[in-house]
C-alpha cells in the first residue's frame, strides 16, 4: 500500500481513490461507516457510538459483530491488489496508507489528513483566513468550496445523522461561504454575485447575513428599491416565523441604505459598515488587546513514593508529543482518561505525568485541577457549575461578569482557553456528564481525567491500568518500608505483595505499617496477612484503609449491581459467568450479563476471557464482607445451594453430551437452582468442563461445608467421562476423595462404593495398581453388602484392567468373565461391550487367538446394535493388536486408524497417544518407518501434554529406533 496515492471523498457522495482509480466501497451501511470513521480520522469511536450512528433505534441482533464483518469487508476493500510497480507522482502527501484499527473499545481511520476532502476543507480555509488580500482570500475559499459536491456523506446518511456528526463542518461550509462572499464584494463583483445572493437568501432566510450581503450588492448596483425589498421580505419572514426583528447589524444596514450613506458605496468597504450579523474574526492588528488571564499552577505535589508506570509514561509522552508536532483540526482535544480499579493509582499517575510535561517545557499557559470528588468520602460529586466559577475567576473573570448558567459558563470558559496550551487536570470524575461542561475547546490543551468509572468520551484515549507486577510491588514497598528489609527477608516480601494483590494501595499501606513499626518483621507482616478475613483490617495506616476505598465504589451501585456484587463473593470459585451469576442473583442470564459488564466499568470486576469474570482478591473480601453485614444469613445459603446444584445439573449436562450411552442415576431434583447451561454437542460439553475444571473441585470442596453431600458425591459421578478423557488426575483425586467422605457421612453405601470405584480408575490411569485394587476391593464388599450387581459388574470390569496391567492374567479372566455376566443379567450393553473386549484383550496375551476374536466380535455386535461408539474404540483397538501378533499389519493399521478417530472425536489424548504408539508400532514393523517415526513424534507430543510419565518410554523409543545407542 505505501506505493498508492488515496484519495477519500465525503463533502458528498462517499467516494475513495487509489492513485486516480476509483475503489468500489460495497454496500450503504459500509460507506456510511467509512464516511463517519474518516471524519474523525485518527480519533477512535467507541463501538457503541457507531452502533448508535449506524443503526439508531434499529439495531441488528448481534451489532458488535455486524460492526465488526463491516470493518473486515472495508478492510478488504481498501487492501489493493498486489503488483510491483512504481508508484506515480503525486501532488499531495496522499501516499501514507490508510489502515482501519480496533482501539479502546472502538475503531479509529488511521490516514494522512490531505487524502480526506473534509479536512482538505478545513485547511484550506485556515490557510485562506491567514490572507490578506481579499482577491486572493477568495480564490483560496472557492478552492475550499469546491470540494463540496453536495451535502456530507450525501448517499449514506439521511439528516438525522448529518445533523449528528457533521453540524459543525456544515456550519463551517456555510460560513466560508459568506466569507468568500465578503471578499468578492471587496473585489467589486457585485453584480455578478445578485443571482447566486438571491438563492441563499431564499434557502436560508435563517442566516441574515445573505440578505445583508444581498442587500450590498443590490445597492452597489444601483438597485436600492430592490435592497429594500429584501430587508422587508425578511423582516415579514422573521416576524412571521420567530416572532423577532432582524438582527441590529442589519436594521443598522437597511438605514444607511434608506439615507444612501456614501460609504456604502465604497470597495472595499470600510469596516464600520459590516454584512455580517454575527462577527467574525478580524486581522490581530484590528481587535483591541484582550487582558491577560493569569498563568494557573494548581497541580497537587507530586509524591517521591511513586515507582513503576513507565510504560504508560513513555506511551502518553509520544502521544503528547505527536499532537504537539503534527497540526490537528480545530475540535480535536488531547483527552487522556485514567481509568481503574480503587487504589490502583490512577491520581498518582496523572500528578506524575502531569509535572513531567510541565518540566519539558508543555502546557506553559497554566495547569488547572479539581477534585471531582466522584468517590469521596462524605461528599457527593462535584457540580460542574461551582467548579468553572471557580476556574473562571482563577482566570481573571470578575465574579460579577460570570454568567449563572452553566453552559453559559462553560462556552466562556473554552473562550478563555481558546489559543492557549494549558494543562487541565480532572480529577477522580463520576462520570461523563460532570466532566463534559469542564472540557476546553482548542487543539493546543491537554485534558488528563481519572476515573473508577470507564468513561465513553468522543475522541479520548483511555488508559487502564493494571495491578502492579512483581518487580513494580516489591520496589514501592522497598521506598517506603525499606530496602534493607526487603533485601533481608525476599520470600517474606513476596507473600505481602501476593496478600497485596499488587494493588499499589494496599502494598503501600502495608508498608507504612511496617514502617511505623520497626520491631516487626515482614514474616509477621505476611503473617497477619495470611488470614483472609481479617486482612482488609491490617491493611491501613492513619485514616487510609483499603475497606474505605473500596466501600466508596459500592456504594455508588444501584441496588441491583450491590446485590450481584455481594452474592458473587459467595461463589467458591475464582471465575464466574453470567449464568452462575443469574443463578445467584436468582434473575435471568441477560440482566446479569448487564450487571457483570456494569461491574466491570465500574472496575470492581476483571474480565479474564470473553465472558469470564474475577474478582481482584481485596475486592472478593470486602464483598464477602459486605454478604455477610448486608444479607440474611438464610438468603446466602441459599443463593449458594442453588449454585452448588446448578452446577451439578450442568455436569450432568455436559456429561450426557460427552457419552450419551453411559448408564447414570439423575441428579437430585433442584427446581429453583435455575436451567443449566445447555450443552447439545461434545465440544461445547468439553469446553465447559475445561473453562470450570477449577470452580468444580472447589465446589466439591464447599458441599462439605455447606452440608450438600448429595452434590458432593452425585457431581464426581458426572465428572467421569470429562476426567477420563482428558487425564486431569489432580483434581479427579481432589474431587472424589471429598466425595468419598461425603457418601460415607450421608450412610449411602452404592455411593460410596461408586465413588471408591471411580478412584481406583484414577489410581490405575497413574499406574498405582495395588492401589487402585485396593479401592476396588472396598467398593466390591460394599456392592455385595448392598446387593448393587450393577455396580458390582463396572467394578469387577475394572479390577480386572489393573489385574491385567500386571500380568495377572488369570485373575483378569475371572473378573471379565463375571462382568460380563452381570452386565448380560442387568441389560448394560455399554459394560457387556466394554467387558467382552477386555475379556478377548486378555485372551490375546494368554495366546489364545481364536478365543479373542471370539469375544470381540460378541462386543462388535452389542456395540453395533446398541450405539455405543466410546466403546468401539476400545474393541477396534484390540482388534488391531490381534491382526498385528497375527502378521496382518495393513488390517491392524485400518483397525487403530478407526479407533484413532474415535479417540480424537472425544478428545481422549491419553488414549490417542497411547493408540499412536501401537500404530507407530505395525507401521515401522510394516517397512513405513517415515509414518511410525511421525505417530511416534504425535503419541510423544500428546503424553508430554497431560504430563503422562510414559512420555519417557515413546522419547527412548524414538532414540533407539531412529537414531540408534549412543555413548
Amino acid at each position: 500500500m505505501e506505493g498508492d496515492s488515496f484519495e477519500f471523498r465525503i463533502l458528498g457522495r462517499v467516494e475513495a481513490y487509489r492513485s486516480g482509480r476509483r475503489i468500489p466501497l460495497g454496500r450503504r451501511r459500509e460507506r456510511c461507516l467509512l464516511g463517519i470513521l474518516l471524519l474523525e480520522a485518527g480519533r477512535p469511536i467507541p463501538t457503541d457510538r457507531l452502533i448508535t450512528l449506524l443503526w439508531a433505534e434499529d439495531p441488528p441482533t448481534d451489532p458488535r459483530s455486524s460492526l465488526h464483518t463491516h470493518m473486515s469487508r472495508l478492510r478488504r476493500h481498501l487492501t489493493p491488489p498486489e503488483r510491483n510497480r512504481q508508484p506515480p507522482p503525486a501532488e499531495r502527501n496522499t501516499r501514507r496508507p490508510v489502515r482501519l484499527l480496533a482501539r479502546h473499545s472502538g475503531y479509529l481511520a488511521e490516514v494522512n489528513s490531505e487524502a480526506v476532502d473534509a479536512h482538505r476543507f478545513t485547511e484550506l480555509t485556515a490557510e485562506a483566513r491567514r490572507l490578506a488580500d481579499p482577491a486572493e482570500r477568495a480564490s483560496r475559499l472557492r478552492d475550499a468550496l469546491a470540494m463540496w459536491r453536495g451535502p456530507l456523506l450525501a448517499d449514506v446518511a439521511d439528516e438525522r445523522l448529518r445533523k449528528r456528526i457533521g453540524a459543525g463542518l456544515t456550519e463551517l461550509r456555510l460560513a466560508v461561504l459568506m466569507e468568500r462572499i465578503d471578499a468578492d464584494l471587496a473585489t467589486g463583483q457585485h453584480q455578478r454575485l445578485i443571482g447566486e445572493l438571491t438563492t441563499l437568501a431564499a434557502e436560508h432566510p435563517d442566516r441574515e447575513s445573505f440578505t445583508g450581503q444581498l442587500m450590498v450588492a443590490l445597492y452597489r448596483s444601483g438597485r436600492q428599491s430592490e435592497a429594500i425589498e429584501s430587508y422587508q421580505r425578511l423582516r415579514q419572514w422573521l416576524a412571521d416565523s420567530l416572532g423577532t426583528d432582524p438582527a441590529p447589524e442589519l436594521q443598522g444596514l437597511y438605514t444607511a441604505i434608506l439615507r444612501q450613506a456614501p460609504e456604502l458605496a465604497a470597495v472595499p468597504a470600510p469596516a464600520a459598515i459590516t454584512v455580517a450579523v454575527q462577527p467574525r474574526e478580524t486581522s490581530p492588528d484590528s481587535r483591541p488587546p484582550p487582558s491577560t488571564p493569569p498563568v494557573l499552577r494548581q497541580l497537587p505535589p507530586d509524591t517521591g513514593e511513586f515507582v513503576g508506570r513507565e510504560r504508560e509514561l513513555r506511551t502518553q509522552h509520544a502521544a503528547v508529543r505527536e499532537g504537539l508536532t503534527h497540526p490537528r483540526t480545530a475540535n480535536n482535544l488531547l483527552i487522556f482518561t485514567i481509568e481503574g480499579m480503587a487504589g490502583v493509582g490512577k491520581t498518582r499517575l496523572a500528578i506524575r505525568l502531569a509535572h513531567e510535561l510541565v518540566a519539558d517545557g508543555h502546557y506553559p499557559d497554566g495547569q488547572l485541577y479539581v477534585d471531582l470528588c466522584g468517590f469521596t468520602p462524605g461528599q457527593g460529586p462535584a457540580d460542574p457549575a461551582p467548579v468553572l466559577e471557580e476556574f473562571l475567576s482563577q482566570l481573571g473573570v470578575d465574579r460579577a461578569e460570570i454568567p449563572a448558567g452553566l453552559s453559559e459558563r462553560s462556552a466562556m470558559y473554552r473562550d478563555r482557553l481558546a489559543d492557549r496550551q494549558v494543562l487541565v487536570l480532572l480529577d477522580n470524575a463520576a462520570d461523563e456528564k460532570q466532566v463534559q461542561p469542564l472540557l476546553p475547546a482548542g487543539p493546543d490543551s491537554l485534558v488528563l481525567i481519572t476515573s473508577r468509572r470507564t468513561l465513553a468520551l468522543d475522541g479520548a484515549r483511555p488508559i487502564t491500568l493494571r495491578t502492579f507486577g512483581r518487580p513494580e510491588a516489591l520496589r514501592l514497598l522497598a521506598s517506603i518500608a525499606g530496602r534493607h528489609r526487603v533485601e533481608a527477608e525476599p520470600q517474606a516480601a513476596d507473600e505481602v505483595i501476593t496478600r497485596c494483590g499488587g494493588l499499589p494501595i494496599a502494598v503501600a499501606l502495608a508498608a507504612h505499617r511496617l514502617r511505623a513499626r520497626p520491631a516487626w518483621r515482614l514474616a509477621d507482616l505476611a503473617a497477619r496477612l495470611d488470614d483472609e478475613r481479617g486482612r482488609l483490617s491490617e491493611l491501613s495506616a492513619g485514616d487510609r484503609a483499603v475497606e474505605v476505598v473500596f466501600a466508596l465504589s459500592y456504594r455508588a451501585l444501584d441496588s441491583d449491581q450491590r446485590r450481584i456484587f455481594r452474592r458473587l463473593a459467595l461463589h467458591p470459585g475464582t471465575g464466574y459467568t453470567a449464568e452462575a451469576a443469574a443463578v445467584l442473583g436468582q434473575t435471568t442470564v441477560q440482566h446479569a450479563e448487564a450487571l457483570l459488564g456494569q461491574l466491570l466499568s465500574e472496575h470492581l470486576l476483571l474480565e479474564t476471557t470473553p465472558g469470564r469474570y474475577r474478582f481482584h482478591d481485596l475486592v472478593r473480601a470486602y464483598a464477602l464482607r459486605r454478604a455477610q453485614a448486608d444479607e440474611p444469613e438464610g438468603a446466602r445459603a441459599a443463593a449458594l445451594d442453588r449454585l452448588l446444584r446448578w452446577y451439578l445439573h450442568t455436569a450432568d449436562s455436559a456429561d450426557r453430551a460427552l457419552d450419551p450411552s453411559r448408564r447414570r442415576t439423575d441428579p437430585t431434583a433442584a427446581d429453583d437452582a435455575g436451567a443449566p447451561v445447555p450443552l447439545d454437542h461434545p465440544e461445547a460439553a468439553m469446553a465447559w468442563f475445561e473453562a470450570e475444571r477449577t470452580n468444580l473441585v472447589a465446589v466439591a470442596e464447599t458441599c462439605v461445608s455447606h452440608g450438600a453431600d448429595d452434590v458432593a458425591w452425585q457431581l464426581s459421578s458426572a465428572m467421569l467421562t470429562f476426567l477420563y478423557v482428558r487425564s486431569h488426575f489432580t483434581e479427579w483425586l481432589a474431587v472424589h476423595r471429598t466425595a468419598l467422605g461425603a457418601a460415607r457421612r450421608s450412610g449411602n453405601r452404592v455411593a460410596e462404593a461408586g465413588v471408591l470405584n471411580r478412584l481406583g480408575v484414577a489410581h490405575s490411569g497413574l499406574h498405582r495398581q495395588q492401589e487402585a485394587i485396593a479401592c476396588y476391593r472396598r467398593a466390591l464388599r460394599l456392592q455385595q453388602d448392598a446387593d448393587d450387581r450393577p455396580g458390582r459388574a463396572w467394578t469387577l470390569n475394572n479390577l480386572g484392567v489393573a489385574y491385567s496391567d500386571l500380568a495377572e492374567y488369570r485373575e483378569a479372566l475371572d473378573c471379565f468373565r463375571t462382568a460380563v455376566a452381570l452386565f448380560a443379567e442387568t441389560d448394560d450393553h455399554r459394560g457387556e461391550g466394554l467387558a467382552l473386549a477386555n475379556l478377548a484383550d486378555t485372551h490375546r496375551r494368554l495366546g489364545r487367538g481364536d478365543d479373542a476374536e471370539d469375544c470381540l466380535r460378541r462386543a462388535l455386535a452389542v456395540q453395533t446394535r446398541s450405539g455405543d461408539r466410546p466403546g468401539l474404540r476400545f474393541t477396534r483397538t484390540f482388534l488391531g493388536d490381534l491382526r498385528h501378533d497375527r502378521g496382518e499389519y495393513g488390517r491392524a493399521v485400518a483397525e487403530y486408524r478407526a479407533a484413532l478417530d474415535i479417540h480424537r472425536e472425544l478428545g481422549d489424548r491419553r488414549g490417542a497417544a497411547s493408540l499412536l504408539v501401537s500404530l507407530g508400532r505395525t507401521l515401522r514393523r510394516d517397512g513405513q518407518v517415515e509414518a511410525a517415526r511421525e505417530c511416534w513424534r504425535q503419541a510423544l507430543s500428546g503424553y508430554d501434554e497431560i504430563r503422562d510419565p510414559r512420555a519417557a518410554q515413546v522419547r527412548h523409543l524414538l532414540r533407539e529406533e531412529f537414531v540408534g545407542p549412543t555413548g
